[in-house]
């Protein structure tokens, strides 16, 4: 059974109070959240940890040091450890590298990379050289996320950071604020060269300091017998680690630091004393990288509300306040996870939310709530979940299969981008080949029957398994992606699909000339209109991405 309140629960109650308690366990039932976790932490006073739900197909409780992928609230860990490095640099405690007089915040990126690594698309210019730690830790690069650029078996940081010369940016760097996790992969792979090991510095300087029983190694985590494991949204179906003993280094400054509520307690009361772990006196962050990453360097988003500000980004964390109260934080989410860190530095108090399942509304409610019980603020109505019905997906662009403008023949192929990784291979329902049947039985028995004019592939990536290209009318396909388990996952070996609806990302269309297929182009993967659509051309001039016929 999925729900219910674990038996460790709270070990002080200043906060989490028996209304905050039931307006929290109305949006875990709501919601139908299997598993949660939560933390609030005071900057001189004990936690309060509660527990609610499950954190595998066991049945075992969540429990505070129940352990879970953190997602993208690693990136604070990466932050620090660069400040952390930089500090080193400043110090004296580390030579500076061959050619420089100091490294800081503003040295060019291209200054850290062994010879030749480092290298942009021509579209940058000279910020390919100018391009600073600062900028890829804010996300004002102007390169946007890229989804299905990595994460293929065998991909490493260095691979990433070498395909980053083939994707274009889509706005002008430093011109606006854009997420992109290929970046802070290549401020690992900087942190790789200059330690030896990105994960090993984050656990000598900051996990053992603080005592944090936290780590990167998913098969460490599970050994530990406290892991938690994911659930579908949609049918509660138990799901892998998003990362495993393959592929967990590519995506670990990004997203793969594993810690339970326990050690994020550590970690944000630290947060709290500005770098400086009150238990031992030690700093663990220095005080000039710890101002750097929590001070907004762009903007998320520039419209505030009645309760929230506008919002900021710094490195790694967002900054804004909530009801007049200045809050710093980052949520963080993949397949199987939500998790959400905030604090409020001169409030002293902070929070720690974790959830085995893909719940961001949920997550964020509860987390919005707890703040405003710690500022004596009204809780209000719980957030009630979205209805599926709402947000089903539709196929094509309004238009009734009869009345599109049919396909161009041929287009089931193989197509390559060097920026996107190995190639693509498409199938259609009338295409042979002898992988054709491998691929199309997948989609047959997950999603069922197939769409004659619709493509289908094989695709393993970090977000995804399989993609098809929807026919929205002639040479326009929406390119959707999933992730399948055609063999099932732990006691139910029927297979099932990770998403309802596949996830949307952008729009590929095909240029044919005469019968010969050219390839295809990737629009729309940015949200706005990028530097290059408003320059306009051809396809392959604007596109995202280019895909060569092969």
């Amino acid at each position: 059974m999925i729900g219910g309140l674990s038996s460790k629960t709270v070990t002080n109650s200043k906060v989490l109070d028996p209304e905050l308690f039931e307006y929290i366990g109305a949006i875990f039932a709501s919601h139908g959240i299997p598993g949660l976790s939560v933390a609030v932490i005071h900057a001189d006073a004990p936690a309060e940890y509660a527990n609610w739900g499950i954190r595998n197909e066991n049945g075992e409780g969540m429990t505070s040091d129940t352990l879970v992928t953190i997602a993208s609230c690693s990136k604070a860990f990466l932050t620090a450890a660069m400040g952390i490095l930089l500090d080193d640099f400043a110090c004296g405690r580390k030579a500076i590298p061959s050619g420089l007089m100091r490294v800081d915040w503003n040295t060019p990126a291209s200054k850290l990379f062994p010879g030749g690594e480092w290298k942009l698309h021509p579209e940058f210019g000279i910020m390919s050289e100018r391009i600073t730690l600062r900028d890829m830790l804010s996300h004002r690069t102007g390169l946007h996320r890229h989804l299905l650029s990595y994460g293929e078996p065998g991909d490493t940081v260095a691979d990433v950071v070498h395909r980053l010369r083939y994707q274009c940016p889509a706005f002008e760097p430093r011109t606006r604020w854009l997420y992109c996790n290929p970046m802070y992969m290549a401020a690992q792979h900087i942190l790789d060269v200059q330690t030896s090991s990105f994960t090993d510095f984050v656990e000598d300087r900051i996990f053992k300091p603080l005592g944090m029983g936290s780590m990167y190694s998913p098969e460490a985590a599970i050994a530990t017998g406290r892991a938690a494991f994911g659930f579908t949204n949609h049918n509660k179906r138990a799901s892998p680690f998003f990362y495993d003993k393959d592929n967990y280094q590519l995506s670990a400054g990004p997203g793969g630091v594993v810690a339970s509520a326990e050690d994020l307690a550590k970690w944000v009361r630290m947060l709290l004393h500005a770098g400086v772990n009150p238990a031992t006196g030690e700093t663990v962050i220095p005080k000039p990288a710890f101002e750097e990453a929590t001070t907004a360097h762009g903007i998320v988003n520039g419209k505030g509300t009645a309760d929230k500000s506008i919002r900021g980004y710094g490195l790694g964390w967002e900054r804004a306040s909530y009801h007049g109260h200045d809050i710093v934080s980052h949520r963080g989410g993949n397949n199987d996870v939500t998790t959400l860190v905030m604090f409020a530095p001169h409030d002293r108090v902070g929070l720690v939310l974790l959830i085995n399942q893909e719940s961001q509304l949920a997550i964020m409610g509860i987390g919005w709530a707890i703040l405003r019980k710690a500022f004596g603020i009204p809780l209000g109505d719980p957030p009630r979940p979205v209805d599926p019905a709402s947000s089903q997906e539709k196929d094509g662009d309004g238009q009734g299969v009869e009345d599109r403008e049919p396909a161009p023949a041929g287009l089931a192929g193989t197509y390559h981008s060097p920026g996107q990784g190995s190639p693509i291979t498409f199938y259609s329902s009338s295409s042979g080949g002898p992988e054709r049947e491998s691929v199309l039985s997948i989609f047959r028995t997950i999603s069922g029957e197939l769409a004659p004019d619709d493509l289908y592939a094989a695709l393993p990536r970090a977000w995804c398994t399989h993609i098809r290209l929807v026919h929205l009318g002639g040479a326009r396909f929406s390119l959707r992606y999933n992730w399948f388990f055609p063999e099932g996952y732990g006691k139910d070996r029927s297979p099932f699909a990770l998403h309802a609806q596949d996830q949307e990302h952008g729009v590929a269309a095909f240029v044919v000339e005469g019968e010969r297929v050219v390839g295809f182009g990737l629009t729309g993967t940015a949200g706005d209109e990028t530097i290059l659509e408003r320059r306009g051309g051809k396809i392959q001039d604007i596109a995202d991405a280019w895909f060569d016929r092969l």
